[in-house]
């Protein structure tokens, strides 16, 4: 009987000390977290999902830290917007190059300094330069941005001070940018540690020795407002240190259960037709249990016969120099691409479904592909969940 009572007392201490609570969310009142946005809860102060297309004029923080974005610009076609369609894969935020929302360094963001830890669900339209997040100063600038013009296809992660002396921040090149697939980044920066991970693996790191504060936080642009990102965003959060790798992975896996990031993985090679183009292939939109979307076939012949190939498992058979990337061909959907080179496949998939995993190429007839007079496109490995 003695232990009982010190025993009742520490339990609650000791969930309190956790990154994540019994339900597997985020603790709000974990002492490292600075902020944390969600498409799904607080947008212009909603605890549900905004209706689609709605306009944000605020994004509330789900942490008990209250630093919520308020500040949009007066143009209203600058502002993101909720989204929740098929396109989205649910609740998300849009932002289409030109939007963004902020908070400065003299309200409620304040100024974060020392070691810090990001995490964001993101997907992006195109590698196009533009700025999922960044400081909100000069003075003080963390950033994630999908291409720049030395290095255009790649993930870039940049911390630094563009008012500070040289050398005045620390650059990481990623992977090239995978476009319209969800992704989790995490990003850890402190004095000697800069890291940059996507769906947990390490894309990049650097060991500079600086760490320059966070001015303020804007999301979707540069800090100048420009170079906006197109594409979604689930989730934001932030940790003011550097988490450990096993609490980054917690954090990783609760993103992970609830946002099924593997939608579409493209693999292989194409194989080359008119003008020397390699067709393309890719989903559009969300294939999960319930939902609609559509894989895409583009870049091809124009107005030519096409088929997308369904098969099980991945393959790598070269009949003549242009790869099938199928194992074992389950099922043809037979078409022709339009005057734009386009062959587009709408599908759904039942609510009621098993998650199942399935490939998918593209074939064309293009009478100058060799040595067959197809052209093959990259294959796509879909993951229902």
């Amino acid at each position: 009987m003695k232990l009982a009572f010190p025993v009742v007392l520490l339990l609650p201490a000791f969930a309190q000390a956790q990154i994540l609570l019994p339900n597997g969310e985020p603790d709000p009142s974990f002492s490292d977290l600075y902020a944390w946005y969600d498409a799904a809860s607080g947008v212009n102060g909603n605890p549900l999902p905004e209706p689609d297309g709605t306009p944000l004029a605020s994004w509330s923080d789900r942490s008990i830290n209250l630093r919520d974005l308020t500040r949009v610009d007066t143009d209203i076609t600058r502002l993101p917007t909720a989204a929740d369609n098929s396109a989205s894969c649910g609740p998300a935020v849009r932002f289409d190059g030109d939007d963004y929302i902020w908070a400065s360094t003299t309200d409620t963001f304040g100024t974060l300094t020392g070691a810090r830890t990001f995490f964001v669900v993101v997907e992006v339209d195109q590698a196009d330069r533009g700025y999922v997040f960044d400081g909100s100063t000069n003075s003080g600038r963390s950033t994630l941005h999908a291409g720049e013009s030395a290095n255009p296809d790649s993930w870039h992660y940049f911390m630094g001070d563009n008012t500070a002396p040289a050398p005045n921040g620390s650059l990481t090149l990623g992977s090239n940018v995978v476009d319209s697939r969800y992704l989790i980044h995490s990003l850890v920066l402190a004095p000697g540690q800069q890291e940059h991970y996507i769906n947990f693996l390490l894309e990049s790191n650097s060991t500079h020795p600086d760490v320059f504060q966070l001015g303020g936080f804007i999301l979707g642009a540069r800090v100048n407002t420009q170079l906006g990102m197109s594409g979604h965003v689930k989730e934001v959060l932030i940790y003011s240190d550097t988490l450990s790798d096993v609490d980054r992975q917690l954090i990783e896996g609760y993103l992970t259960l609830r946002h099924d990031y593997a939608y579409g993985e493209a693999y292989g090679e194409g194989c080359a037709g008119t003008n020397g183009r390699v067709p393309r292939l890719r989903t559009v939109g969300c294939p999960g249990l319930g939902e609609s979307f559509t894989m895409e076939l583009s870049n091809a012949a124009l107005s030519s016969p096409a088929a997308l190939l369904f098969g099980i498992g991945q393959g790598a058979v070269p009949p003549g120099g242009c790869t099938v990337l199928l194992n074992v061909v389950a099922f043809p959907v037979n078409g022709s691409t339009n005057q734009f080179g386009r062959f587009e496949v709408p599908l759904s998939i039942p609510a009621n479904g098993t998650p199942f995993a399935i490939n998918c190429q593209g074939f064309i007839i293009d009478p100058a592909a060799t040595p067959f007079g197809v052209a093959v496109s990259n294959g796509v490995e879909l993951n229902v969940f």
